[in-house]
This record gives C-alpha cells, sequence and structure tokens, in this order.
C-alpha cells in the first residue's frame, strides 16, 4: 500500500503555524487560561493542564495573543534540552507562547495523523539542531522536512486509532489519580484532622467549649459539617455520606496531651494511640551500595530515580547477574506489600510495591518492610506522602553537595501510631484501591505495548487498519 502514499513537505500541508514567540506578558497569573510551556510537551498525547505553573489573564488572552492553538492541533517544543517533542493540543482552553509553535493541516490532511507522524520520526526533528548555547530548531527547517501520507480517510483511521489507544491509556491514568486522591483524603480525615474522633466526642453531646482550648476550633468547624451533611441528607440531596456507625466505633471519643507538639493538632491525640519510631515497628533497611557490572541478561536494578516520580520507572533501569542479583537481595530483598523510599538526590519519595512478582533488586533506596507489618502498610505509605512527614525528611537530612538522608535517621522517624482495628479497617478500604490500581497500570502498560508496536507500522505503511481505509 505505500506505493499509494504520496511525499509532501509540511509547508504543502500545514495551513497554519500558530507562533506566539516574542509575546511575551510582561507578568502571568496564578488563574486563568493555562500556558503550556515546554516541560509539558512530552511525546505522550495531550500536556498534563493539572501540572500547569502559568496563567495568563482572560483580558491577555482575548488582546495579547495573535494566533490561537485549538483542540487537536500539533504542539512541537523548538528549544531547551525537550527540542523537538510533540503534542496534541487539548480540548480545554489553553494557549502556547514562548519556545512552542503549532501546526494545523489543510484540508484533506489530519492534524492527529501528523501528530502520530512527527511523534514516530522524532529523530527527524531532532537532527533539525542549529543551537550553539543551547538545542534549538527553526520553524522553516520543520516545514521543509519531507515525509509520506496516505489518503485522507487512511490518515483518519490510523490517527483514530492511536488515539483511541491514548485516550485509554489517559483514561486508566486518571483513574489512578483519583484512587490516589481518594486514598489521600481518607488517610488526612481519620488520622490528620480525626474527623471520626471529633465526631464520636459530638455525637456523645459534648459541647464545642468542652474540648480542649487547641482543639475547639477543629471542633467546630466539623461540628458545622455535621450539620451541613444532615441538612443535605434531610433535603433528599446527594453530598459527602456520614462515616457508618461500625467504621465510626472503632474510633475514640476523647483526645489526650503528648509532649510532641508537631505530632497529632497541637500536640492532642486521639486517646489510646500511640507514639513510635519507624525502626521499633518497621524492619528497615537500605538497598546495596555497591554498583553491580551491566549485564545482557538478569534482572533489573532499581535506584532512587527510578522512583523519583512516584511510580516505578522499571523499564529504564540496566540489568544485573542473578549472581549479583542473589547478593543484593540477601541484604535487602523487596516483597509485594514494602515501601521504598528515596533516599539520595530528591529524598523522601515513597513507593509502595503492589506488584506480586518482584523481581527486581535496590541500590541506594530506603526499604521498609511493610509486607511483614500488613497493617501498617498503606497507612506509613501515606504518611510518608503527606506535608508533615515531607518537611520532618527534610529536617533529617546531610549532605553538602548532594543531600541525603541515613538509614539511621529512616529508622528514627517519629509517628502516631492508631489503634490496630483502625488500621485494619484502613487498609481493608485501600487494599481494594491498590487491587484497582494494579489492573489499571497492567492495562496501561498493555496499551502502551500495543500503541507503540502499531505506530511506527502503521506511519510507514507497513501495516494497513483495513481495505476501505487504505483507498
Amino acid at each position: 500500500m505505500v506505493n499509494k502514499w504520496q511525499e509532501f513537505t509540511l509547508s504543502e500541508i500545514v495551513d497554519l503555524v500558530i507562533d506566539n514567540r516574542g509575546r511575551n506578558p510582561s507578568s502571568y497569573s496564578d488563574t486563568g487560561i493555562p500556558v503550556i510551556d515546554n516541560y509539558l510537551i512530552i511525546s505522550e498525547g495531550e500536556p498534563k493542564l493539572s501540572e500547569v505553573k502559568r496563567y495568563i489573564s482572560p483580558d491577555l488572552y482575548e488582546t495579547f495573543i495573535r494566533k490561537y492553538n485549538q483542540p487537536k492541533d500539533v504542539l512541537l517544543t523548538l528549544v531547551g534540552n525537550g527540542y523537538g517533542k510533540v503534542a496534541i493540543s487539548p480540548e480545554e482552553q489553553c494557549i502556547i507562547i514562548q519556545n512552542t509553535i503549532g501546526l494545523r493541516t489543510k484540508e484533506g490532511f489530519d492534524n492527529l495523523f501528523l501528530y502520530y507522524l512527527l511523534r514516530g520520526n522524532r529523530v527527524s526533528l531532532t537532527n533539525l539542531n542549529r543551537g550553539a548555547a543551547q538545542p534549538s530548531i527553526k520553524v522553516g527547517d520543520i516545514l521543509s522536512l519531507k515525509f509520506n501520507f496516505p489518503s485522507f480517510k487512511h490518515q483518519k483511521s490510523i490517527g483514530n486509532t492511536l488515539y483511541v489507544l491514548d485516550q485509554k491509556i489517559k483514561h486508566n491514568t486518571q483513574t489512578n489519580q483519583t484512587l490516589e486522591q481518594m486514598a489521600q483524603a481518607l488517610f488526612k480525615s481519620w488520622f490528620v484532622d480525626f474527623d471520626p474522633v471529633f465526631d464520636n466526642a459530638l455525637a456523645s453531646g459534648m459541647a464545642v467549649n468542652d474540648f480542649p482550648e487547641a482543639l475547639q476550633k477543629k471542633a467546630l468547624f466539623r461540628q458545622q459539617q455535621r450539620q451541613q451533611v444532615q441538612q443535605q441528607i434531610a433535603n433528599g440531596e446527594h453530598g459527602t455520606k456520614p462515616l457508618p456507625k461500625d467504621i465510626r466505633q472503632l474510633f475514640p471519643s476523647e483526645f489526650e496531651q503528648t509532649d510532641e507538639p508537631s505530632i497529632g493538632i497541637n500536640g492532642w491525640i486521639p486517646i489510646g494511640w500511640k507514639l513510635a519510631i519507624s525502626g521499633k515497628e518497621i524492619d528497615v533497611r537500605d538497598g546495596t551500595h555497591d554498583s553491580p557490572k551491566k549485564s545482557d541478561l538478569g534482572y533489573p536494578l532499581i535506584t532512587s530515580k527510578h522512583i523519583t516520580d512516584g511510580s516505578l520507572k522499571i523499564e529504564d533501569a540496566y540489568l544485573i547477574s542473578e549472581e549479583d542479583y542473589k547478593k543484593v537481595n540477601a541484604r535487602s530483598r523487596v516483597e509485594s506489600g514494602d515501601i521504598l523510599i528515596t533516599m539520595i538526590g530528591t529524598v523522601g519519595v515513597p513507593y509502595l510495591v503492589i506488584q506480586q512478582n518482584v523481581d527486581f533488586a535496590i541500590k541506594n533506596i530506603g526499604l521498609l518492610r511493610t509486607s511483614e507489618k500488613e497493617t501498617l502498610k498503606h497507612y506509613f505509605y501515606q504518611l510518608l506522602k503527606s506535608q508533615s512527614m515531607q518537611n520532618h525528611i527534610d529536617s533529617l537530612l546531610a549532605g553538602t553537595t548532594q543531600k541525603y538522608i541515613s538509614l539511621k535517621a529512616l529508622r528514627s522517624i517519629q509517628f502516631l501510631l492508631p489503634d490496630e482495628t483502625v488500621l485494619l479497617e484502613f487498609n481493608k478500604t485501600l487494599n481494594t484501591f491498590s487491587a484497582k490500581l494494579l489492573s489499571n497500570n497492567n492495562s496501561i502498560k498493555s496499551l502502551e505495548k500495543l500503541r507503540d508496536t502499531l505506530l511506527p507500522k502503521l506511519i510507514s505503511g507497513e501495516l494497513t487498519i483495513n481495505k476501505d481505509a487504505a483507498q
């Protein structure tokens, strides 16, 4: 079918170049129209607007911008280490300004096909680098690139097929993010704000003024929340559901004061809960400090950089031999249910191992063997992710040129240890989340593999979707 494809330069098939370079606002906003900066364009579909750092006001958007990008325009970075990467302009209103252009195809050509064509030929873009101090490519050079294009109908079929896969990946990723947000919200409600404890105290008839002074503001706020929920229920409205009575009864109805003002609410914690030390409650270890040689066959060696973004980038790790793998595991074997934490560089990023079959070794990574203490698995993972614990970890760092946390410091973290029955209930809920996360992660990997297999074959004409689409 390739012989039916026709060669064009990009200048022949592009109707509009969206170029706002040189139009830099004097100031940006914290809200408004999101600005798509280079770091958001990573050749992985649409930029993540949730990670936008700069906005412009609606007035500037209407009066200052020369050209506006539309959904499914092809966005392309021109300058810097991420030059030559492409993205699809999202459905949401947004704008490109510096170091980025957009391409919109003429009638008879498909934007999605162009996106996947450039994504699959990124080397053609990076080869255009003319930068001296930093990499950069010129718009004219981009438009002079030549590629083969099938019929418009075939372009649409290819673009839509790959886009559907990317959308499924995006949906699963967003579902995982929602699950993680729900887990964090539940952790905060139970173990930071102590909502069930306040609910029990208020339900027993305790007045706001009867609470210790340090807790009265929170008690009043919780009382108002409870009244709002009760009013919604009385009106038949769908709102926040109150915690079931059988779960709420797992929590106490009183508070006691500790000598640690940084734990609980100004040092006040639920009565019966206690303060604990990480190294006494959990087996805390670290990975190898050696540098095993790379091997053509074997097992991945995971370092801090492979979990820095909170997920496991096992595909980026190099392999070590089975012999070295066994040596490392003799010191720090990782099991499903363990927590890993970065110890050098970007310190304090935790990762909960939820995959059942663990076949990697670790280097310069902290290992908290919560697989041996199941009730602490989800609780301690969420605790490590909390802002208060991240601040505490920052206070434990050592090093000048490169920050790190010692194994001794990891074993000395003081934390609030709730009642065992509460932890069991928390685990029960979050185990359900983990099962869904694992299923979604496996689906994402399968979809990514399918997409990455199809992409080069479809954009080259090696593979067609069906006879009709190929005409």
